[in-house]
């Protein structure tokens, strides 16, 4: 490989840039690949105060998706409801579970609503974590 980027190399000419010294050398194998970047996720969300979009990372956690659902919705993260996939069913993982592991895909629908008062005391009693499992 190295043969072949001298050959070249000499072969090109002076006004040759960096990028593409830099992508020879990545095509020849002299500089490991870089780890692609992962575009962002869109979740659809519907919720008693509209529809909105989410721009979530991927690897983001359940508490962190509850977080910015929150902040369009007004419903605190402890008394959402969320339902996902078809037919929809609640969303299971801890609050430090990703996104991932918690079920959901890119492009998704959740479907959010707020835990109804009576609801709220008995989990009060209970782990978050435990209640939504």
């Amino acid at each position: 490989a190295n043969s072949f980027l001298r050959a070249f190399y000499c072969s090109v000419s002076i006004s040759c840039t960096l990028p593409h010294v830099l992508l020879l050398l990545v095509l020849a194998g002299s500089i490991p690949h870089l780890p692609a970047m992962s575009a962002p996720w869109t979740l659809a969300v519907q919720g008693p105060t509209g529809r909105f979009q989410l721009q979530l990372s991927q690897g983001e956690t359940v508490g962190s998706l509850r977080a910015k659902i929150s902040e369009k919705s007004g419903i605190k993260p402890e008394w959402q409801k969320i339902l996902a996939g078809f037919p929809p069913v609640q969303l299971k993982g801890s609050e430090f579970a990703s996104i991932e592991e918690a079920g959901l895909t890119n492009g998704e629908m959740l479907r959010i609503t707020e835990i109804a008062e009576n609801e709220r005391c008995a989990l009060s009693d209970l782990n978050p974590t435990d209640a939504r499992e």
